[in-house]
């Protein structure tokens, strides 16, 4: 949870005056929200474009909204590093999951990855506690 003193003043200021400034301190309120949450990111790794696992797993993804949550969908030739963002790129193209020809999901919150899952149901769950935790 963020608290009021990591916030900067000039931030509280314009959140708490927002009717004046209308949808643009709307917009500066959801990007420090954004930047100031535990990121959680799922990346659904599709292993062939017909499957329906993967667009299970990927509808399940996006189910649940959060401003700090984000969600890939890649095919398997997809997930190397030059296609993702730093700390993915790190864990991604390494998991031996990639070349056993199922779909899954991996979900990342703060620094760290879960291990795939690989049905929905799984997801909802997982990310239904990551979302949860402050």
């Amino acid at each position: 949870m963020v608290t009021p003193s990591a916030i900067p003043r000039g931030i509280i200021v314009t959140l708490c005056r927002g009717s004046e400034f209308g949808i643009f301190a709307a917009t500066y309120g959801i990007a420090v929200l954004d930047f100031l949450e535990r990121p959680v990111q799922v990346v659904v790794i599709d292993q062939n474009e017909t499957d329906p696992t993967a667009r299970d797993l990927y509808t399940a993804a996006n189910a649940p909204f959060a401003f700090h949550k984000t969600t890939l969908k890649l095919s398997a030739n997809q997930a190397v590093a030059e296609n993702l963002p730093p700390i993915l790129a790190a864990t991604i193209p390494n998991l031996p999951h990639l070349r056993a020809g199922k779909s899954f999901a991996v979900l990342c919150s703060g620094s760290a990855c879960q291990p795939p899952v690989y049905s929905a149901e799984e997801l909802r769950t997982a990310l239904a506690a990551a979302l949860r935790t402050p």
